[in-house]
């Protein structure tokens, strides 16, 4: 992770690490920064958004600069590079995984699809360990930290993991978004132990889980019915007898 490499490449640019949370993202910038005294001639436009770009050249020129030495260097971009590899062979996994998903777990792929259900699965550790984990915990699997910068125009929502991605929500208004996931984390929590049990290998419980969501959804969405404007009563003309009290 981050941290291992904090304590050599710290030396040159020590704030780095508190404007570059993602452990991936930061190999990536510790790599190409290197020794470069003038961050603004360093290309990090394909790694990091506009707006931690300034930061990190504002803060790099107020740094320190203290360059490492030759070893110091080869060892940080060993470790940069031993972190993107292991990313990427992570991505190849996880491609692996969902082109089998039907076979490993059909219902949960049937209700959120091959690549969001190998994620889970993964992340989880297997199908029997995802079927353990309660409705709140499926909610937040995959989850990032994110530190919005001064200067940031974006807005980040907490808590949102893996199932924010799954097609049920996206096509949702945001409003409603943290609803459906809800919703999703349910139906996924007990798909996972319809899969656990290696029952339906058909996936038939996840397509009906998915249709009870849509429906749910739909439901929410649905305007509220019109309200019937009642006429008034027609007059009565008759004359009524008036109420006589006792008279004094």
């Amino acid at each position: 992770n981050a941290e291992t490499k904090t304590p050599i490449y710290g030396k040159k640019f020590p704030e780095l690490e508190k404007l570059v949370p993602n452990p991936l993202d930061y190999a990536r910038t510790a790599q190409r920064i290197g020794n470069e005294s003038d961050i603004t001639v360093v290309d990090l436009s394909d790694i990091l958004p506009s707006s931690s770009r300034i930061i990190i050249t504002i803060s790099g020129a107020a740094s320190a600069k203290q360059k490492l030495d030759e070893e110091e260097l080869k060892n940080v971009f060993s470790l940069c590079d031993e972190m993107i590899s292991l990313e990427k062979t992570k991505e190849k996994i996880l491609a692996h995984i969902a082109s089998k998903m039907k076979d490993i777990s059909p219902n949960v792929t049937n209700l959120v699809g091959a690549s969001i259900a190998a994620k889970l699965v993964g992340i989880a550790g297997g199908v029997n360990q995802l079927s353990k984990l309660p409705a709140n915990v499926v909610q937040v699997l995959g989850q990032r930290r994110d530190v919005l910068q001064g200067l940031s125009t974006a807005s980040i929502s907490a808590h949102e993991g893996f199932l924010h991605e799954c097609e049920l929500v996206t096509n949702m208004p945001k409003s409603l978004r943290r609803k459906a996931v809800r919703l999703l984390a349910g139906k996924c929590a007990l798909a996972a132990r319809v899969d656990s049990f290696h029952n339906n290998p058909d996936g038939s419980v996840g397509l009906k889980f998915k249709e009870e969501i849509v429906k749910r959804l739909e439901k929410i969405q649905a305007p509220p019915p019109a309200k019937l404007l009642k006429p008034l009563p027609v007059p009565d003309d008759k004359q009524r007898k008036r109420r006589g009290g006792r008279r004094a």
